[in-house]
């Protein structure tokens, strides 16, 4: 009965709400100067709008409404940021995975849609996608195994 219910209407109908409730929110979780996720240390303005720890740290005012920050973490903002599901960096390349602010730094890592570097300069100002999924490449075995090594982010 259970695996009936795993599979019925009414369960993926909730999937479906409980992603599009978690998109929602994470678009909230947007610093707004680097453009990425927010993740604890999450800091505030006086008026709570909150930007990332390494943006706080080059500037003194915020860049939503120019009051200072405070000297205090948005533990509230934290606690939310803790239960969220982070989409892939790599999701214009291609991958649709959503993992816990724990667990999203492991996936970038072995992403099998993450960018790789050429190690023989021969692209020296391209940043080459992965070969194993992007099969347009149409490289010599030697080219092929020097995009085998992944891009330290």
């Amino acid at each position: 009965m259970a695996a009936q219910l795993e599979h019925s209407p009414l369960m993926e109908k909730l999937a479906t709400l409980n992603s599009d409730v978690n998109d929602s929110i994470i678009s909230l979780f947007e610093c707004p100067v680097c453009f990425e996720y927010l993740v604890p240390p999450i800091y505030q303005c006086r008026n709570s709008h909150h930007v990332c720890s390494p943006c706080k740290s080059k500037m003194d005012r915020c860049p939503s409404c120019t009051e200072p920050f405070l000297d205090a973490r948005s533990i509230f903002a934290e606690q939310i940021a803790e239960h969220l599901l982070y989409p892939c960096k790599n999701l214009e390349a291609g991958c649709y995975e959503k993992c816990s602010q724990k667990d999203i730094t492991i996936h970038h890592a072995v992403c099998p849609h993450r960018l790789y570097d050429c190690q023989l300069g021969i692209f020296r100002d391209w940043i080459c996608e992965n070969p194993q999924t992007d099969l347009q490449w149409e490289l010599v075995i030697v080219v092929y195994i020097c995009h085998m090594t992944p891009i330290d982010v």
